[in-house]
């Protein structure tokens, strides 16, 4: 379990936790190994209720319309240690996310983001991943996307992107200083 950087009003979909619409404060998030996030929340008679799942949890919003846990998030989480952390530069910009081709992009706004550590797939930078969190604008749905399959709107510094980047190379090694002086001090032998 992994406490959020901060908590969210949230309602819950009919049938997850009872019949009707719920609503809480959505305060930390469960990852499940081979299976979607979980959402743990303080329903507001007090009671808490462990991994809902996210695509049952909408920010703000009490008719959103329904999404698969297909549409929301792309792959199965595949590790358990990791940390929520929300990037000061990151606060308040708008996303694009990658859709999983069932649905046109998901436009929203920034969160947090799950920075998984310990995994086999971040021991290799070409694999190293993080997940952004966003809400989606006209839904109010939670989307959980890797740094990959989603795009920032900073008009401070860019347009508005309307293509998805071409061309980024992935990172395959990290600079060593003393591998460096390790290599000069045994040629200079």
């Amino acid at each position: 379990m992994i406490d959020l950087p901060i908590h969210q009003y949230v309602t819950i979909s009919p049938g997850a936790v009872h019949d009707d619409v719920q609503r809480g404060a959505w305060f930390a998030i469960q990852p499940n190994i081979g299976a979607i996030w979980g959402g743990h929340v303080m329903l507001e008679n007090g009671a808490i209720y462990r991994n809902v799942p996210l695509n049952l949890l909408s920010i703000g919003r009490n008719d959103s319309p329904y999404h698969s846990p297909h549409d929301l998030q792309i792959w199965d989480c595949y590790h358990e240690e990791a940390r929520a952390h929300e990037y000061n530069y990151l606060r308040g910009l708008n996303t694009i996310s990658r859709s999983n081709g069932s649905s046109a992009p998901f436009f929203g706004s920034y969160l947090f983001t799950i920075i998984p550590k310990a995994d086999s797939f971040s021991r290799h930078l070409d694999q190293a991943k993080e997940f952004v969190v966003s809400v989606v604008a006209n839904t109010g749905r939670i989307v959980i996307r890797a740094t990959n399959e989603l795009m920032f709107c900073d008009k401070s510094i860019a347009p508005l992107p309307t293509v998805w980047p071409k061309g980024l190379r992935r990172q395959m090694s990290m600079p060593s200083v003393e591998g460096l002086e390790a290599h000069k001090m045994t040629t200079h032998l």
